[in-house]
């Protein structure tokens, strides 16, 4: 037998062609909605990421936020998919060291969730966890930026929304600490 990585990417590949069978019979769906859509591309994306296709994944990550361009309904749940969207094409410009263009979709993942909790029932979002991870992404995309303010912000904020949690993850707010304390070094 393989490794369990080969036997996992069998997996996904067959997870793939799935997503893409059920994304090919929606797209010629007249029933098709928007946000069925949405799931499809992004499902399909993260697969793509799990097979190392970055390239792939980044194409069905920009048809979701094409979708929610087009959108002019508030929904949930394709403002949801699009925040995830800008943020994993973020992760992508990270990977690649372009830290400018995963700032630019990190804070578009922020505005989406922002402009998500003015449009939606806040009270029933629970995406604490999204957005102290975007805040983290900001945080460490400055710092590779050698701009240690900006850096510290995010991570201030990270650190914040991490610490207002009724049931902390410890872990995340040390992980985070280190950040900060990454940051006041290299400011040394």
């Amino acid at each position: 037998m393989g490794s369990g990585l080969s036997r996992a990417k069998i997996y996904y590949n067959v997870a793939l062609r799935i997503w893409k069978k059920s994304l090919s019979q929606e797209k010629i769906n007249e029933n098709a909605t928007e946000a069925r859509l949405c799931q499809l591309n992004y499902n399909a994306g993260v697969l793509s990421i799990k097979l190392e296709e970055c390239g792939a994944a980044e194409k069905y990550f920009l048809e979701v936020i094409a979708i929610h361009i087009s959108n002019t309904e508030n929904d949930f749940e394709i403002i949801e998919l699009t925040a995830r969207a800008n943020t994993s094409i973020g992760n992508i410009r990270y990977k690649d060291k372009k830290f400018t263009e995963a700032i630019n979709y990190y804070e578009k993942a922020l505005d989406l969730r922002n402009h998500n909790h003015d449009v939606n029932k806040p009270e029933e979002i629970n995406d604490k966890e999204e957005i102290t991870g975007i805040y983290s992404n900001l945080g460490r995309s400055y710092f590779q930026q050698k701009q240690p303010e900006q850096a510290m912000k995010f991570f201030q904020k990270a650190n914040r929304t991490l610490l207002s949690e009724a049931k902390r993850n410890e872990l995340l707010i040390a992980e985070n600490w280190i950040q900060m304390g990454n940051v006041r070094f290299q400011q040394k």
